[in-house]
């Protein structure tokens, strides 16, 4: 038993989904409010999910599932979060996108020193944690620890958390720094077209002293050096937690296409080539996730398996995105409404795919550059 039980933050999310596109639907006979629209994801405010939602994510055991159990967390393999995440994913991609992150990010965390673990779980293992892997703003070294300064882009679900962990640099060194949410000021910067609910911000903080608890390397992330558990290179891992709720929202898409064009045509008759590639790729990139995680969860993960993994990632999303363009083209000119559920799922995917974890020449050249030496 992993503990995960995401049942009510997938009805929220849904609920959520369901309303929205209720009150954007039209009366025409091409619009999708003649659909089931039960899997698709609405229009949704910028400044992150409702709260319902957020509820349901912080219940359902997903952030606990890697922080230790002395702190009163589940330990967990990354396997068992794959199929909860995708399935979040499917019922709305930017809330499947926070949870993963944030389940991330609470693996993250456990490269803490002992006592900044503590600090961070004092009150149970279910908190909700922002991250960033993109190096910005700098950390001076003071008595005791840093005094952490500088802006971060694009710190996914930023409202909802109560610490945030931020990459930066002190001197030569590159470190991650766990900060309370009150030492960030969040400024309104996330206006994209899609992923509109993740409330991916900015975060501006001012000379906020970090202790030493509450740090580690980069080299340590990268190394899987963290105090408990088996040592699992991050980069063997990362790409995952990105694309697992892109792939749920691709299968959210396909459902909601073959509705689409059961509606339109009464008939899927037609279009049987564009589903069977959707079911073959999708299904692809479903079965190389899981084969990732569970090497990561039981593989000697030496650099070749690591970049292996990586590679398989971002193959993953390749098919992803190779299978929402097709869709979102053979679902007609009703689809380019900005209200349709399908151009709601391919603008949420699209802007995921986007994150150059997922970025399949780089993967590629790495994994060439590796195998070559």
């Amino acid at each position: 038993m992993t503990g995960i039980d995401i049942t009510s933050a997938v009805a929220a999310a849904t609920e959520r989904s369901v309303a929205a596109a209720a009150l954007a639907g039209r009366d025409d006979g091409d619009h999708a409010g003649d659909l089931s629209e039960s899997s698709a994801p609405s229009p949704a405010p910028r400044d992150g999910l409702p709260r319902e939602v957020v509820d349901g994510i912080r219940e359902s055991g997903l952030l606990r599932h890697f922080v230790p159990e002395g702190l009163g967390g589940a330990d967990g393999q990354v396997a068992d979060s794959l199929a909860p995440l995708i399935q979040l994913g499917r019922a709305d991609p930017s809330a499947g996108w926070c949870a993963s992150l944030m389940t991330s990010a609470a693996r993250m965390a456990t490269h803490l020193p002992a006592a900044g673990q503590r600090d961070l779980w004092s009150a149970g293992p279910d908190v909700m944690i922002a991250a960033t892997l993109r190096p910005a703003g700098t950390a001076t070294p003071v008595d005791g620890g840093w005094m952490l300064d500088g802006p971060w882009l694009y710190v996914s679900g930023i409202t909802h958390c109560q610490w945030a962990l931020l990459s930066t640099t002190s001197g030569d060194e590159q470190r991650f720094m766990l900060v309370p949410q009150k030492a960030c000021a969040i400024h309104d910067t996330w206006n994209a077209v899609g992923m509109r609910a993740t409330g991916t911000h900015t975060v501006l903080v001012q000379q906020s002293f970090v202790p030493q608890s509450h740090s580690f390397t980069r080299e340590q992330l990268i190394h899987g050096q963290h105090t408990t558990g088996r040592p699992v290179p991050h980069e063997a891992i990362f790409g995952l937690f990105f694309a697992a709720p892109l792939l749920g929202a691709a299968q959210g898409m396909l459902e909601t296409w073959r509705q689409h064009r059961r509606t339109r045509r009464g008939t899927e008759h037609g279009t049987s080539r564009e589903l069977g590639a959707a079911v073959g790729y999708l299904g692809a990139a479903e079965a190389m996730l899981s084969h990732a995680a569970h090497i990561a969860d039981t593989g000697d993960l030496d650099d070749e398996t690591t970049l292996r993994c990586r590679v398989y990632h971002a193959t993953a999303a390749d098919l992803i995105a190779q299978t929402t363009t097709m869709l979102f083209r053979a679902a007609g000119t009703a689809a380019v409404d900005a209200s349709h559920p399908v151009s709601r799922f391919w603008r949420d995917i699209t802007t995921g795919l986007m994150h150059p974890a997922l970025d399949l020449p780089i993967a590629a050249a790495d994994y060439a550059r590796l195998s070559q030496t």
